[in-house]
C-alpha cells in the first residue's frame, strides 16, 4: 500500500515547494525628496496590473515581490506629484525614486458672511 503511495507523495511535494513554477523578484528601494533629500515615511508604491502594493518604512524603504513579468509602478504620496514607472522585473532590482513637491495654482478665494438674522433691524413690532 505504502509503494502506491509513493508517486502521489512526490507530486504532492513538487506541487507545494514549486508553486505554479513562475519565478519571484523583489524590487526594493528608497524615496525620497527631491527638494532636500530626506527620506519620505508612507509614500505608497502600487501595481495596478496585481492590485498589490506596499508604504515605506521610517527609513523611506519599500520591498515587493512579484512574480516576473512588465508592470507599471505608481509611486505617491500627499503633496508630491505622482510619479508612474515601468520596469520589466526579470530579476531583483533596486531603485532609489525622488518625488518633488505638487504645485497648485488657485484662483483668489474671498470668504464673506452674512449673519442669520440679518433681516432684522429692531426688536420693534
Amino acid at each position: 500500500m505504502f509503494r502506491k503511495s509513493i508517486p502521489f507523495l512526490f507530486l504532492f511535494f513538487y506541487i507545494v515547494f514549486n508553486g505554479n513554477g513562475q519565478a519571484s523578484y523583489t524590487i526594493s528601494g528608497y524615496v525620497r525628496d527631491t527638494a532636500n533629500g530626506e527620506d519620505i515615511v508612507g509614500a505608497t508604491l502600487y501595481v495596478p496590473e496585481l492590485k498589490k502594493g506596499t508604504a515605506t518604512n521610517e527609513y523611506g524603504f519599500f520591498s515587493l515581490t512579484l512574480p516576473e513579468g512588465n508592470y507599471s509602478f505608481q509611486v505617491s504620496y500627499i503633496g508630491f506629484a505622482t510619479k508612474n514607472i515601468s520596469l520589466a522585473l526579470q530579476k531583483n532590482t533596486t531603485l532609489s525614486i525622488s518625488m518633488g513637491a505638487d504645485r497648485v495654482q488657485t484662483q483668489e478665494v474671498v470668504v464673506t458672511s452674512v449673519r442669520a438674522d440679518n433681516n432684522v433691524k429692531s426688536t420693534e413690532m
